[in-house]
């Protein structure tokens, strides 16, 4: 009963953590009580007791995604809840069990003073393997819950979110080895050492080493904000955030009326004289390559005075020899003189982007709306005067991996454009702009994101998030965006950092390994 109560507030103080709430202060503690439950606890009933703290978790962290399955997919309460509970479940649950077996598994290396080391290790193992390597599904790691705490953010640009998420484990590890050593010493137990080097290693070590991070921190700030402008010449961009409920998308006979939405707020006075004008994901839901009207109305606004436009939509590419094709969602760049590039997206979203044939049937798109998409290949950066840039969509913006790729491939600058619209008035729009902070500050380049509904911002290389509209709201937000090309240690080198820790945690899995005594047979004593 007490191991129950202790996951149930440890579940409670991670879901307070993130947008919605956003007492990311909590994060320095929530460890301590989970830990606390699965210490003494051998490795099944701590995985059990992990699984339960992740699905708890999950489920309040993403509450708004019941709701949003059952209006994407037209299902019943019941069938969404389903859904929810099983992906809930693979997504997110059985990772932080995986934490708890290692914590257990590991318990005489734990109890060293190597231990509050190691445990950060392991959680940022199962972080990485959820994240990247198995389910890919990133939300709700730790470390996004401090995306308003800049100066700890910084190490993100050689370390990727998972630096930031060691150093909260580490100091929920210190917090709870200290109270294991007051609690001894309260009783009068010699089980827990605590010497001078024990405290030395134990505390001073992580203090220094989150000092040294805060001090990086503060620097590269100071850096950015007061002597590090841009490259290049600066693009002036305006998001155009239209508000149109999902309900008239995905739907010819409003088509028209959207496109309409969209050029009388790109025509407006706060919008004339962007050099880049950026419309979200699936502005438009017609194949612009194949509605020459409706692409000559586009193309005739951005002549005078001359602009660009992003917008996302549909394509289409037939098959050579005829017979059906492949479906793409899209990031298209058009000027007065028509399209000049297209981005296929590369990471599409399980089930309701990609799903196997048997589940297309059970699972209805909304509206007129492709079953199944074709994922594309190749990382796409946009010519540009000023500098090129490239335009993650919507998800994409949760792999730190795929948008690491696009500046390497020579992006000065991002612009994801999103559709959030399914998420509702919930903090589902909130959670999704945070990913963007960090892959500012991971790559060091501008970010602007356009998104239906909103959230659209713009963020500085510092994760500073210098615009945010409204939820629910027609706006035009209007800024800067300064092309870059200097390449971060993490743009360079990736998840270095995640596969050491998870390099440790392999090696005191195999430390700990059970040693087998192998018995041999008394020789029979000759009579």
């Amino acid at each position: 009963m007490r191991s129950l109560s202790l996951v149930l507030l440890a579940a409670l103080l991670q879901i307070l953590l993130f947008p919605g709430f956003d007492l990311s202060f909590l994060a320095w503690v929530m460890l301590v009580p989970f830990l606390a439950a699965i210490s003494d606890r051998r490795p099944a009933a701590a995985f059990l007791l992990g699984c339960l703290f992740g699905l708890l978790s999950a489920l309040g962290v993403t509450y708004w995604l019941f709701g949003s399955v059952v209006d994407y997919f037209g299902l019943s309460p019941v069938a969404g809840a389903a859904l929810v509970l099983a992906a809930s479940l693979i997504y997110a649950a059985v990772y932080f069990g995986l934490f708890a077996v290692l914590v257990s598994r590991c318990r005489v290396l734990v109890e060293s003073r190597a231990g509050v080391f190691l445990v950060p290790c392991f959680w940022v193992t199962a972080e990485i393997l959820r994240g990247h390597w198995l389910s890919e599904d990133p939300w709700g790691i730790l470390g996004y819950s401090q995306y308003r705490t800049l100066p700890l953010i910084q190490v993100a640009d050689w370390t990727g979110v998972y630096g930031v998420s060691f150093l909260l484990v580490l100091i929920n590890a210190v917090l709870f080895r200290v109270l294991l050593a007051l609690r001894s010493r309260g009783r009068g137990a010699t089980g827990v050492r605590w010497t001078r080097w024990d405290r030395a290693v134990t505390v001073g070590l992580p203090g220094l080493l989150l000092g040294l991070a805060l001090a990086y921190g503060y620097g590269r700030l100071k850096r950015f904000e007061e002597s590090c402008p841009g490259e290049g010449k600066a693009v002036r961009t305006a998001l155009i955030q239209a508000n149109i409920p999902s309900q008239y998308r995905w739907k010819s006979i409003y088509y028209g009326r959207n496109l309409d939405t969209y050029l009388r707020m790109s025509l407006a006075p706060e919008a004339r004289g962007a050099d880049l004008l950026v419309w979200p994901e699936n502005a438009v839901s017609f194949h612009p390559d194949r509605e020459p009207v409706f692409l000559r109305l586009i193309t005739a606004s951005l002549e005078d005075p001359p602009a660009s436009l992003l917008t996302g939509g549909p394509l289409l590419e037939k098959n050579p020899g005829g017979g059906g094709g492949r479906n793409y969602n899209a990031a298209y760049l058009i000027t007065g003189a028509g399209i000049r590039e297209r981005y296929r997206k590369i990471h599409l979203m399980p089930v309701s982007e990609r799903k196997p044939e048997w589940l297309r049937a059970l699972l209805r798109s909304p509206g007129e709306s492709p079953a199944h998409f074709t994922a594309g290949t190749e990382a796409t950066v946009f010519p540009f005067a000023q500098g090129g840039f490239s335009s993650p969509i919507c998800f994409e913006m949760i792999y730190p991996e795929l948008v690491r790729e696009f500046v390497r491939n020579g992006a000065g600058f991002l612009v994801n454009i999103s559709n959030d619209s399914w998420f509702g008035p919930t903090a589902g729009p909130r959670q999704h702009l945070v990913f963007s902070v960090f892959r500012a500050v991971e790559n060091r380049r501008d970010v602007a994101r356009a998104a239906v509904t909103g959230l659209s911002a713009f963020i500085a290389p510092t994760g500073r998030i210098l615009y945010c509209s409204g939820l629910g709201s027609r706006e035009i937000g209007v800024g800067d965006l300064c092309p870059r090309t200097a390449l971060t240690f993490y743009t360079r080198h990736g998840d270095w950092f995640a596969i050491g820790c998870s390099v440790v945690t392999l090696c005191s899995l195999l430390l700990s390994r059970p040693r087998m005594t192998v018995m041999r047979p008394r020789r029979r004593e000759a009579r």
